[in-house]
């Protein structure tokens, strides 16, 4: 029937043109469709006209009914027609979004954002905060690859990529319209660069949330890597790494790549100098690392605004989709920089000298972060500070006068378990009891086993610390992949919000001096973001 009706309809109107543009000779061979009117299938009450007859349409009661079966032929035409626009929208959309996760993340009792968390069909993951009280917006890029990826040949080429994303895209091709932008719009910008991620964010006003949005997301579509920049970039590199001779943390880093398995790439210069990137190759190594490592399955983003959470997600499907995925594999190293069966990587003993006054004693252990989930009550237990804790022990003694016990993040397969203590002058000329005394504690806590008391009160300390967290001007940072195995190890101890920002002034990009671990591009960065 339907097919039927859409032939009479073009029989109609073929009918229609022909007899008014052409004459009387040219009418009679005028093609002809398959029409339901046609002699086989008309109706008995329509009355047939000879092809020689002008009056080609007769108004007979029946050729009235076959006019208004064809109206509503053109009508089922249109509504179907209608129809599949609609289903190519609902497809398009789909498309885009493949999943909107509906749990809400936890957060402290005081936090009255709203949260969303998509997945985009490019497989890029967006946490979504909405906040209507916020002055300021925010966005964080982060890339789960760092310097560890740094090829042999060109040691920091990882920290100088993510320098050089900044130096203009095809979309925006003004070098540091990032940072014009941020200006413009009373804020500021920022990038890191760590063992395992590459993390881009910034901090405007409300109003430009979107376009530096769009102007971050074009690094991972369409940069420029522009060879009058490379020098420059070069330089910015170089200053940064002088720049962290002033620092404690250097001499530290050091001793550790030195005393790390070679096999590793943790022993490897991670910070880049002019030294190792100075190579008439260089641009073609960016473009090498940035196609084998930029990818949409390899990014996490967070945006915070005082948009609705609908208009975020429209946002992100407007700007990260057009970021290509590439299906690359994430970077994985099994070989641990300290492997626990060769002695030259472990039980070591170095002394050296700080740039500064300081006199301390740090006991540094790495560990397998797969093999010991529940490292938080072991440096609770280290760091206490009650009665029977090492640190009483040590300071009622006159060894020492503070110990901090933490555990440092440095890669995907392993973390730095660390005991630090600031050193009395008796202390200082007798390292060897502190030490005794340390494994003597270690072992009291393999003998007696978890202590259920002090299980509770850092499970109660870490909820509280949590829950009663103070919402301030926030900075939207993507908890890196490799951190998620901290979740639920201790209540508490892991947070999806974004880290606080002590400051609200203005930032300009330029560089700034780091931990020897995290080179980052911005100035007076608070440690919290990095």
């Amino acid at each position: 029937w339907y097919q039927r009706r859409v032939r009479g309809v073009l029989n109609y109107y073929t009918n229609y043109y022909y007899k008014s543009n052409l004459s009387r000779q040219e009418w009679k061979g005028r093609p002809r469709f398959s029409s339901p009117c046609s002699p086989s299938s008309r109706p008995p009450n329509m009355v047939s006209t000879s092809d020689t007859d002008d009056n080609i349409i007769v108004e007979t009661p029946g050729n009235k009914r076959s006019g208004r079966n064809r109206l509503a032929c053109v009508l089922v035409v249109l509504v179907v027609l209608l129809s599949l626009i609609v289903v190519l929208c609902v497809t398009i959309k789909a498309r885009v979004v493949l999943v909107v996760f509906p749990d809400k993340p936890e957060v402290p009792d005081n936090d009255d954002r709203d949260y969303r968390v998509i997945q985009l069909k490019n497989s890029i993951k967006a946490t979504l905060i909405s906040d209507s009280s916020s002055r300021t917006a925010s966005t964080s890029f982060n890339v789960a690859v760092g310097s560890l990826c740094n090829p042999d040949e060109v040691l920091g080429l990882a920290h100088y990529l993510e320098h050089m994303l900044f130096m203009g895209t095809k979309k925006y091709d003004k070098e540091n319209e990032a940072d014009k932008f941020a200006s413009d719009n009373d804020g500021w910008i920022n990038a890191w660069t760590d063992d395992s991620n590459t993390n881009y964010h910034f901090l405007v006003e409300n109003s430009g949330l979107k376009q530096m949005t769009d102007i971050y997301a074009q690094f991972f579509i369409s940069p420029l890597l522009k060879k009058d920049s490379l020098e420059r970039e070069m330089q910015a590199v170089e200053s940064e790494y002088k720049m962290g001779f002033s620092s404690n943390f250097w001499p530290e880093y050091e001793l550790m790549i030195g005393l790390a398995s070679p096999a590793s790439p943790y022993s490897r210069f991670s910070t880049g100098s002019i030294s190792t990137l100075n190579r008439t190759d260089i641009r073609e190594k960016l473009w090498d690392f940035y196609d084998a490592y930029y990818s949409a399955n390899l990014i996490t983003v967070a945006i915070i605004g005082n948009e609705t959470l609908d208009t975020l997600q429209e946002w992100a499907e407007e700007i990260f989709t057009a970021i290509p995925n590439k299906e690359k594999s994430k970077p994985v190293f099994n070989v641990l920089p300290f492997p626990k069966a060769d002695s030259r990587y472990i039980t070591r003993q170095v002394y050296y000298q700080p740039k500064s006054d300081m006199d301390s004693l740090k006991l540094i252990f790495p560990v397998n972060i797969r093999d010991y989930p529940n490292l938080s009550y072991i440096t609770y237990l280290l760091g206490y500070e009650g009665k029977g804790s090492l640190f009483q022990y040590l300071s009622t003694r006159g060894y020492i006068t503070s110990l901090v016990s933490s555990i440092s993040v440095e890669a995907q397969n392993f973390v730095l378990v660390g005991v630090y203590c600031d050193l009395t002058e008796k202390g200082l000329g007798d390292p060897k009891s502190i030490i005794e005394a340390f494994f003597k504690f270690i072992a009291r806590i393999n003998e007696n086993g978890i202590n259920e008391k002090l299980w509770q009160e850092n499970k109660m300390i870490d909820n509280l610390k949590f829950k009663l967290r103070r919402k301030r001007t926030q900075l939207a940072t993507p908890v890196p992949s490799h951190l998620t195995w901290l979740k639920g190890t201790t209540p508490g101890t892991t947070s999806t919000l974004p880290p606080d920002v002590s400051t609200t002034r203005r930032w300009k990009r330029r560089s700034c001096p780091s931990s020897p671990r995290t080179t980052s591009t911005c100035t007076s960065a608070p440690s919290s973001s990095a």
